[in-house]
């Protein structure tokens, strides 16, 4: 029986990867993630398989979208990948660094 999957982070270069072998084992997906696939990432899935994801705009330090994406897919497992990819942003903005990898954490092992 397949697994419907959230992917917080999806559109990202790891997410993208996770989804081709996933959907490969016949996997249903949600990308959850602040934009959908978009440049080389859309151009690595192909629109075929971009059709086949379900996308949920939000944050993992969201908690009540993250959750209501979770129960409107009946979610089995997550795989949290959700991380700002500009290191220099956040060593500038420790608070954002928290909020993103620290409670968007917490709140996917919550769920």
């Amino acid at each position: 029986m397949p697994d419907t999957v959230l992917i917080t982070g999806g559109s990202g270069f790891i997410g993208t990867h996770l989804i081709l072998e996933l959907l490969a084992r016949g996997d249903q997906i949600v990308n959850y993630d602040i934009r959908p696939h978009a440049g080389p990432m859309a151009w690595v899935l192909g629109q075929e398989r971009i059709a086949r994801v379900a996308y949920e705009e939000g944050t993992a330090e969201d908690w009540p979208s993250l959750l209501a994406a979770i129960r409107r897919h009946k979610v089995t497992k997550l795989a949290h990948l959700a991380s700002p990819i500009d290191t220099d942003y956040l060593n500038r903005h420790p608070k954002v660094a928290f909020d993103v990898m620290i409670t968007g954490a917490v709140n996917v092992l919550e769920a």
